[in-house]
């Protein structure tokens, strides 16, 4: 990163927090419904298409860019640089 923030205590719990929230987002996004001219659609493989159809690749990428980042300061240690 542009700053060397150690990844440990509050920051560390923080960090998790988010990967996981944004995590169950994806994994609500398959069934959550969505109106479509005025119309609620509720159909499960709809949502799923229309889902990977729009947001999912973005979604997909940021998260696991997150989580790479985080397991590798991780497994470095605290205090120390990859």
């Amino acid at each position: 990163l542009a700053w060397d923030v150690p990844t440990e205590g509050f920051f560390l719990a923080f960090v998790w927090a988010s990967v996981m929230f944004w995590t169950l987002d994806i994994m609500l996004s398959f069934w959550l419904g969505y109106f479509h001219d005025g119309t609620l659609i509720v159909h499960q493989k709809q949502i799923a298409i229309r889902y990977l159809k729009s947001w999912f690749v973005p979604d997909m990428t940021l998260v696991l860019v997150d989580l790479v980042n985080l397991i590798s300061t991780t497994a470095v240690g605290p205090g120390q640089k990859s």
